[in-house]
């Protein structure tokens, strides 16, 4: 049995994201009884608690800075060579591949090792605005496998990379909803708990220009006031001040009742869940940054919640049109308002597509994930 490495440079719990990826796919590789080892960023004392998994940190912040990812180039320096061969390599996060790219490229780590990256999709935008990061993927042994967590990032890859050698397949590799509230999930009844309001559109996830909360608010301000004045928008996840201060002072000039939650336990997020009609949350390309996949529409998938959000990134995969939820354009509000319009205003609607979403996210598990990734090793696995 292969020896797991994990290498990231992020690894904290409720961050989202990679993060998020990170953590649930070693606590699989843990319930698998696959041995497992993360390395990362950042003190004892900001870990997430009890793992079942050997957690190595290097020091410094979770951050993309050079003096942090020096010291996780020291650690694989230092720390690799002593690994037997046979271990795995797994680069989950873009400041992991940059610390192996250098480390295969200065002769730190043996050029036959087997290590598999995956790609989210904003490290490629990266690489593809950074051409000394590009170049080095076309000096180093290529990796045993390439992992995509969605469609779009494997036609992202391709697009980045066409040059590359072409490895030896590309894995499906993407994630799925925290298996604690998968848990929690196929442990409960579903049902709509009754409001002052009978409409309930939530979001999860970290106040950020790119999850889209202001667009969100800006498409039920466009509801019909009857509609509007009986719907409330509640909002879950991490915030800073002005964020925050600035959704709120939208849906007060819109009329949008708006409730934010703040963090919450899993818990009180799958009561949440349960409460609301409708998940929305209008994610975007900004910058270097995208939606690889989005996690959470899954999530609320989970609970028999349609979705609505844009045809971007990854999202694609996570929403099926007209079959789990409804996709507009991306950066179209008005479209935006019309879906949630035509969802809030028709349960047999609700229903329907809520239903099959429960059954398309529970197609996803982590241990699915893990599975994929050790397939890598054998002579002849499934491609994607």
């Amino acid at each position: 049995m292969h020896k797991i490495v994990l290498v990231t440079h992020e690894f904290h719990p409720f961050c989202g994201g990679v993060a998020t990826y990170c953590e649930e796919l070693a606590r699989a590789f843990a319930r698998m009884g696959q041995p497992i080892e993360v390395w990362t960023l950042g003190q004892p004392q900001e870990g997430p608690g009890a793992l079942p998994v050997q957690i190595r940190r290097f020091g410094g912040r979770p951050s993309l800075r050079i003096q942090d990812l020096a010291r996780l180039l020291w650690g694989v320096k230092t720390e690799a060579p002593r690994k037997p061969a046979e271990t795995l390599w797994i680069l989950a996060s873009y400041g992991a591949q940059l610390v192996w790219l250098w480390s295969l490229r200065l002769g730190w780590v043996p050029r036959n090792s087997l290590w598999i990256p995956i790609f989210h999709g904003s490290e490629l935008l990266r690489y593809r605005r950074k051409p000394r990061w590009h170049a080095l993927w076309q000096q180093i042994p290529r990796p045993v496998s390439v992992g995509v967590v969605s469609r779009f990032v494997k036609n992202l890859f391709e697009a980045t990379f066409p040059k590359l050698s072409t490895p030896n397949q590309v894995l499906w590799v993407p994630g799925a909803p925290r298996h604690e509230m998968r848990k929690l999930a196929e442990s409960s009844a579903l049902f709509e708990i009754p409001d002052e309001n009978p409409y309930v559109v939530l979001t999860v996830g970290r106040l950020h220009p790119r999850k889209g909360h202001l667009e969100v608010a800006q498409a039920l301000g466009r509801l019909p006031p009857v509609l509007k004045e009986k719907t409330t928008y509640l909002v879950a996840g991490p915030a800073q001040q002005d964020s925050l201060r600035s959704l709120q002072a939208l849906c007060q000039k819109t009329c949008v009742n708006f409730h934010y939650l703040g963090k919450v336990s899993p818990e009180d997020l799958a009561t949440i869940y349960r409460r609301c009609q409708v998940f929305a949350m209008a994610s975007r390309q900004l910058g270097m940054s995208v939606e690889g996949l989005g996690l959470v529409y899954l999530e609320a998938g989970l609970w028999g919640k349609p979705s609505v959000g844009y045809r971007t990134g990854g999202v694609e995969d996570a929403i099926l049109h007209e079959q789990t939820g409804l996709l507009v354009p991306e950066g179209n509000v008005e479209k935006l308002a019309n879906a949630l319009e035509r969802l809030l205003s028709s349960p047999s609607l609700r229903q329907k597509l809520g239903a099959q979403a429960r059954k398309h996210a529970l197609q996803f598990s982590w241990e699915k994930t893990g599975e994929a990734l050790l397939c890598a090793l054998q002579p002849k696995p499934s491609r994607f």
